[in-house]
């Protein structure tokens, strides 16, 4: 009976040593695991702009095959999510002066799933860059907030590595470029008073406004009689700013009509009186040209003016036309 007792006191033991054992080896490499994962996601960012072949080689093998990643390109796709390599494509088309960075990274979660081990990973990112065409791309300009991203991990302890599965992300805010955007470059003091679609544009400090689409001439309108605006529209870059001329030569016309006290009656005998005046012209003048609101010029006109007159005094009656 002892025999048996103290049999099952050491299988007993053993067993909890094995668990003992097992829950300090899980504990081990879960720390290792969120190194590696950490690593992973310092080496992402240094290498996320993606400056030529060899980095985009080892960018690509951060990720599982099949990976996904969310689309933080502006005006490159219209995607949700893109695949790793059409991802490096885009990010590889032309593209000049790519800033990257990634801040508060965070592990998320951390479970174990037969050999290996799934992570999750949330940080925050940042990205800029000028297109072939000159336009200036920014996720603090165009959100004003970094975009937030989580990242699905694949731990191994085989081998060590902590690849990348998937990059969910969002931008918290209201902002973002519509699907037909059009960007308007200031180049002139005069934009700042330019009306589109009846508001007044808002510029970056790149001078850049994104605008919605699609563009009309008849979409822009400048108030300044002495001015014309004409919108130059490249559709090749979805870029579109105005030409301004100035008018030296304008005709103006008017025309005028009065009721009432046209004329001033004196007279000792009470007189009923109405009367009623009109008066027709033209100017035609040269307008210097300014930039300025004021304006001047040099006018020179014809007119002509009616004016009507009708008295009355007890049953007589008097009436004047004059011209």
């Amino acid at each position: 009976m002892k025999i048996v007792f103290k049999t099952i006191i050491l299988v007993t033991t053993y067993i909890i040593g094995i668990e003992a054992f097992a829950q300090k080896s899980d504990i081990t490499t879960q720390r290792r695991c969120i190194d590696q994962a950490i690593t992973t996601i310092e080496e992402y960012e240094s290498m996320a702009t993606i400056g030529d072949d060899e980095i985009r080689y080892a960018f690509v093998d951060l990720f599982t095959e099949n990976a996904v990643v969310f689309n933080d390109l502006p005006g490159l796709s219209t995607k949700e999510q893109l695949k790793v390599d059409e991802y490096c494509k885009l990010l590889t088309n032309g593209l000049r002066n790519k800033k990257a960075s990634v801040k508060n990274i965070k592990t998320e979660s951390v479970i174990k799933d037969g050999d290996r081990w799934m992570v999750t990973m949330s940080f925050e990112k940042s990205l800029s860059y000028v297109n072939n065409c000159g336009i200036y791309f920014s996720s603090e300009e165009i959100y004003s907030k970094d975009y937030r991203l989580s990242a699905s991990m694949e731990y191994s302890p085989q081998t060590g590595t902590c690849e990348i599965k998937e990059i969910k992300g969002q931008a918290d805010s209201k902002g973002g470029l519509p699907a037909d955007f059009v960007v308007f470059e200031k180049k002139d003091p005069r934009d700042n008073q330019l009306l589109y679609r009846g508001n007044k544009l808002k510029f970056n400090r790149y001078n850049q406004s994104f605008l919605k689409g699609p563009v009309e001439k008849g979409n822009f309108v400048y108030k300044d009689p002495d001015v014309s605006a004409t919108p130059v529209i490249e559709d090749q870059c979805n870029k579109v700013s105005i030409i301004y001329k100035a008018r030296p030569m304008r005709i103006k016309f008017h025309y005028d009509f009065g009721l009432g006290s046209t004329f001033s009656i004196d007279a000792s005998t009470p007189l009923t009186e109405s009367s009623s005046s009109s008066s027709l012209g033209m100017e035609v003048g040269y307008v210097f040209p300014s930039k300025s609101k004021l304006k001047t010029g040099v006018f020179l006109g014809i007119g002509m003016t009616n004016a009507q007159i009708k008295l009355g005094m007890n049953s007589t009656d008097y009436s004047s036309f004059a011209s």
